[in-house]
Parts: C-alpha cells; sequence; structure tokens
C-alpha cells in the first residue's frame, strides 16, 4: 500500500526533533515489533532501525538511535 498504509500499521513518531520518522508496527504470533523508517527522494523508504517491542511506550533510546540514524543518512547523502 505504500504511502498509504495508515495506522494500527504505520505510525510517526511525535515530537519536533522526529519530524519525518515513522515506526512500521509488525505483531507477530506474541512478539510485538517496530521498524522505524523515513522517506527520501522521490518516495525512496529508508529502513534505519528495528527491535522488538517489550513495554507499552516506545523507548527514547530506541527513538535517538532512529534519530541519529536518519540524521547521518541525510548528512551523507548530500554529499
Amino acid at each position: 500500500m505504500g504511502n498509504e498504509l495508515k495506522e494500527p500499521y504505520v505510525k510517526p513518531i511525535k515530537g519536533v526533533r522526529n519530524k519525518g520518522l515513522y515506526e512500521l508496527r509488525i505483531k507477530f504470533s506474541s512478539d510485538i515489533a517496530r521498524v522505524f523508517y523515513f522517506t527520501y527522494c522521490n518516495n525512496k523508504y529508508v529502513l534505519l532501525h528495528g527491535f522488538i517491542k517489550k513495554t507499552m511506550k516506545t523507548p527514547e533510546k530506541e527513538i535517538s538511535k532512529a534519530r541519529k540514524y536518519m540524521e547521518d543518512y541525510k548528512r551523507r547523502s548530500k554529499a
């Protein structure tokens, strides 16, 4: 479904510093996985970081890691 996929499968990450960062929400058996991504030039999807979710709230350290990877990707792709 591309960029037409919505909740509960995709959710934007809230916060000013997280603009453009999304999580793909995957439930498989009893596991809940999250994959952070963002869109880049010409609707290219860049997968950044995935993890198995064990708490109700997405851990801030996981969001920070994905944000760092996104910033690094954008910085390197301009060079």
